[in-house]
Order: C-alpha cells, then sequence, then structure tokens
C-alpha cells in the first residue's frame, strides 16, 4: 500500500470511527441523559424534618434520590464540564468530601459489556479476581495498583437493581471512595457512576447520610 492511499484509508477508519460513535453513543447519551429533561427537571429543594434536601431527578437510569442535608451542587469550572456527564455535590464548606454522578461518554467494549451483564446476573456476590480483570474497564481506575488499593468489589442489590460496587483508597489524595457502577442501558455497555469521596479522616464522618442518600435512589 502506497503512503498516500495509507493515508486515505487511516482517514476513512477515522470518519467511520466517528460516525459509529455519533450513532450509538451520541444516541444513548441522548436517550439516557436528555439535556432537555435534566433543565426541566432542575434539581429542587425539599423540605424534611432534618432539613432542606437537594433532590436529584430524572438523572440517567436514577429516577430519583434525595442528598444528605445542607448539600449543594458544586460549580465547574465554565466549559469543562456536561451536566450529562458530570455532577458534583459537596456539604457546606467541604469541598473535597462529594457525592458524584459520573457517565464516560461512550460504550465500553463489547467482551466487557458481556462480562459486566453476566457479573451482574448472578446472585450478590463477592467478585472474584477474574471477573474483576474482564470489568477492568468498567470501574476505570479503581483497579489495583500504585495509585489505588482496593479494598471491596462485590454486587450488590440496591432498591432491586443490582449494581457493582467498589470500595478502595487513592494513594496519592489519601481519598476513600465507595463507587456503584450501573448498567445504564440494559446490555452492560453504558456504564453510569454514583460514588462517594472524601479525604480518609472527612469519610467516616459523613458515611452514615450518604449511604441513606444511596439507599433512597428510586430507578427509572
Amino acid at each position: 500500500m502506497s503512503p498516500d492511499q495509507e493515508s486515505t484509508s487511516r482517514a476513512q477508519s477515522l470518519d467511520e470511527a466517528l460516525d459509529h460513535y455519533k450513532r450509538n453513543v451520541g444516541d444513548e447519551l441522548d436517550r439516557i441523559f436528555d439535556e432537555a429533561t435534566i433543565q426541566a427537571a432542575k434539581t429542587k429543594t425539599r423540605e424534611r424534618k432534618d432539613g432542606p434536601r437537594l433532590e436529584i431527578t430524572n438523572y440517567g437510569r436514577i429516577g430519583q434520590m434525595i442528598l444528605p442535608p445542607g448539600w449543594t451542587e458544586a460549580q465547574q469550572p465554565a466549559g469543562e464540564t456536561d451536566k450529562r456527564r458530570f455532577r458534583e455535590f459537596t456539604p457546606p464548606d467541604k469541598p473535597n468530601v462529594k457525592i458524584c454522578f459520573f457517565f464516560r461518554g461512550h460504550r465500553v467494549a463489547d467482551e466487557v459489556a458481556k462480562a459486566f451483564q453476566a457479573v451482574l446476573e448472578k446472585p450478590a456476590h463477592v467478585v472474584t479476581s477474574a471477573e474483576f480483570a474482564a470489568v477492568a474497564e468498567v470501574v476505570r481506575d479503581k483497579t489495583p495498583s500504585d495509585t489505588f488499593k482496593l479494598l471491596v468489589a462485590a454486587t450488590r442489590d440496591v432498591n432491586q437493581k443490582r449494581v457493582l460496587l467498589v470500595e478502595g483508597t487513592y494513594s496519592e489524595s489519601n481519598d476513600d471512595v465507595h463507587a456503584l457502577h450501573i448498567d445504564g442501558d440494559g446490555a452492560g455497555s453504558i456504564i453510569q457512576e454514583v460514588y462517594f469521596q472524601a479525604p480518609k479522616k472527612e469519610y467516616p464522618l459523613h458515611f452514615a447520610e450518604v449511604s441513606t442518600a444511596f439507599k433512597s435512589i428510586q430507578w427509572k
């Protein structure tokens, strides 16, 4: 193949990959994280006995989730975020203590999606090393390494929906994390994450109220 032919072939491959992304990922992003729906169902405050609480509605597979008292949405730098992909909420005066909602914006590989489905289809259990290795793409940076110490990897039922729970510590920041990985499209390929992350000293101080918030999730 000549250099010109190779260049043309590479360009065609990039165009095909972009078309595939727009056709498949773009459609799923619009369907699951519909911007109009998010704007129409803005985060609202609910008055409760223990004080006002923010209520997250119609966000991906989450139909409703009630945050701990006093937590508010953190402002992200202009132009650097897409609310369909990332939102962050924090308690007063503690920006390093956060509940985050994250979607990476693309599908995982087909073999990973199948492995993720297989893990979720089993009864709730501690994930084996082989299973965890197969879904490494699902959990992103939360695999055992010099930068992350894995403590828990297990499937759990949250209000009748099975999710993959990962807990551990980021070595550099010394932050602990409690993360739920959710099958967003029923095929294991669209991953939605909800996670609690905080410095090690702050983590136990907020874990109970965060657990209550996670238990409040109602699914769509």
